[in-house]
């Protein structure tokens, strides 16, 4: 079973007469937001959070990483001050 990948990007729309407001797509189909139902706007604040909580989980990978690349390059210069402990 292969899971399709949803993508949602919410616009803004360019100002017009015409505008309706700010839409969401939704698998190439756009929606407008103020049309949808408080639980499809519910689904929207869902998907903001979690992404904003990705993006955290991002910010914090790459501090760890960091730090990991650090401790590598100090452990590094430990050991070449240690040559009787080379295998």
């Amino acid at each position: 079973m292969t899971e399709k990948k949803t993508t949602a990007r919410k616009t803004t729309p360019k100002p017009a007469a015409s505008s309706k407001g700010p839409t969401l797509t939704i698998d190439g189909q756009p929606y407008l937001v103020e049309a949808l139902s408080t639980a499809a706007k519910a689904q929207i604040r869902n998907i903001q959070l979690t992404d904003g909580r990705i993006e955290q989980l991002q910010v914090e990978l790459a501090i760890a990483q960091t730090a990991r690349n650090a401790y590598v390059r100090a452990l590094s210069e430990q050991l070449a001050t240690e040559p009787n402990a080379k295998a």
